[in-house]
């Protein structure tokens, strides 16, 4: 055996010993779950000839990897099933060297979703591709809301949606996605929303959860249908997960196992064969991703939901004493745990060891109290988007606290700050009470905290939706 031949021998082996660990190490921590795993446990999710399907998709594929099986069903059953892409999928190849090209691909991507949700049974005129920029939605959402202050895409060279978009020519903002989304559920009125995953580790997702949210929060104030219309979100994006571990059409999907906690209750749907196969059928017609590998190792024996909730803040009959301890938060209260709050380390996301973050109100403040994360000099910050009327400008508040001090920030900015905001950080943690007139008495406020080192986040939450 010649010295090359030794040299791809022996890679071969690593290869394969290395492959052979990972797969051995993920099938060996889902073995107590597999255990627990029965058609008992399978999702009441379904569709009948009576619902409206909304699916809301960061990019051209997420809807069918992550719900295709459902979709084919709910097609089946005679729902009518709408589908909403927001992004193009322009940055899937990250070495595109023009905008033109990066555009060629946008372009390519919408037919091949159209392709794929043909194979489901979804017609052309019940999808809409947005054209918001791929990769940039979660600054939409945190940096540029208002259309004063467009988002600039480097692939596209844009700061608008392209020509084939729902609404050509709309600004790269927040403001926007929210009322092309606003304008599609009028339309739509579905009783039934799907849509990415809050703790997706893809900002993109994370972002498309939110603003999707965001708009039906505020069409509930003014038509009571969307009251009942229910919304579960799907993963796709979690580190290796899925991929690498065992696949196939009779292989069981399983959460990863850092989001097996009672806090995130999932909903198995369980395919038969021919959804399988249509679903399978479907994932092939994305060409221009990868021909086999993660995407087809969404084709399992059945697809994960999630039912996104709402958190109902306790009202307190005394309000807290803001001290720095927690000797007075007794009785009902909302703590937030792993996996909600996340540590990056050697920037990884992890989940963290437990970790509290307890809520309450009363008739004039937001109590919060966050138990002391390390002995490190931390900076906390919070951020609020209050759920406003429709017709009434957004307003944006982040409030920040620290060893120097405290800082306030609200957009669209103000004179005066309305209501005093108080502090207080003692060997307990933290605690802050936060003037509800600052967050204009709204009945639903979306929610997100974050533990600074610096500028490197230690911990933070995802987004959650408070009602009052």
């Amino acid at each position: 055996m010649t010295k090359r031949h030794l040299k791809f021998a022996i890679l071969v082996v690593v290869v394969a010993v290395l492959s052979g660990f990972l797969l051995f190490a993920q099938v060996r921590s889902s073995i107590p779950f597999f255990a627990r795993l029965s058609v008992a446990n399978s999702s009441p999710l379904s569709c009948t000839a009576e619902d409206v399907l909304l699916v809301v998709a960061p990019h051209c594929d997420d809807e069918v990897f992550g719900a295709g099986g459902f979709i084919y069903d709910a097609v089946k059953q005679g729902a009518k099933v709408y589908v909403v892409v927001v992004t193009n999928g322009e940055a899937f190849r990250l070495l595109v060297s023009r905008p033109s090209r990066a555009l060629l691909l946008g372009d390519r991507r919408q037919r091949e979703t159209l392709e794929a949700l043909g194979v489901l049974g979804i017609p052309k005129d019940r999808v809409f591709f947005l054209g918001y920029p791929d990769r940039g939605l979660e600054l939409l959402w945190y940096e540029h809301w208002l259309p004063g202050i467009p988002y600039f895409s480097c692939l596209t060279r844009r700061e608008f949606t392209p020509d084939t978009s729902f609404r050509p020519g709309s600004p790269y903002c927040g403001k926007s996605v929210v009322a092309d989304l606003e304008e599609i559920l009028r339309t739509v009125r579905p009783t039934l929303v799907l849509t990415a995953s809050p703790f997706d580790t893809h900002p993109d997702h994370r972002a498309v959860y939110n603003f999707t949210m965001y708009a039906l929060e505020r069409l509930r104030y003014e038509d009571p249908f969307f009251e009942n219309t229910r919304v579960f979100w799907f993963l796709v994006h979690w580190n290796l997960w899925p991929h690498g571990s065992l696949t196939g059409p009779g292989v069981k999907l399983i959460p990863p196992r850092e989001l097996l906690v009672p806090t995130i209750q999932w909903q198995y749907y369980f395919l038969g064969k021919d959804t399988v196969f249509a679903k399978m059928w479907a994932v092939r017609k994305y060409r221009s991703q990868s021909a086999g590998g993660y995407p087809l190792s969404f084709i399992r024996a059945n697809e994960l939901f999630v039912e996104a909730r709402k958190a109902k803040m306790p009202t307190l009959f005394e309000g807290i004493t803001v001290d720095g301890r927690w000797d007075d938060w007794g009785g009902p209260n909302i703590a937030f745990s792993s996996p909600e709050v996340r540590i990056r380390q050697n920037g990884a996301r992890r989940t963290s060891s437990p970790f509290f973050l307890a809520m309450a109100k009363d008739a004039e403040c937001l109590y919060l109290a966050v138990h002391r994360l390390s002995s490190k000099k931390v900076t906390y910050r919070f951020h609020f988007l209050p759920v406003t009327p429709l017709g009434s400008e957004e307003t944006y508040v982040d409030v920040e606290v620290g060893t120097g001090g405290r800082k306030t920030i609200v957009i669209p900015s103000e004179d005066e700050f309305p209501g005093a905001l108080q502090y207080a950080l003692g060997d307990d943690g933290l605690e802050v009470a936060v003037p509800l007139e600052l967050l204009h008495h709204a009945a639903t406020v979306f929610f997100r905290m974050e533990v600074l080192e610096g500028k490197r986040i230690l911990a933070e939450t995802i987004w959650k939706v408070l009602t009052f």
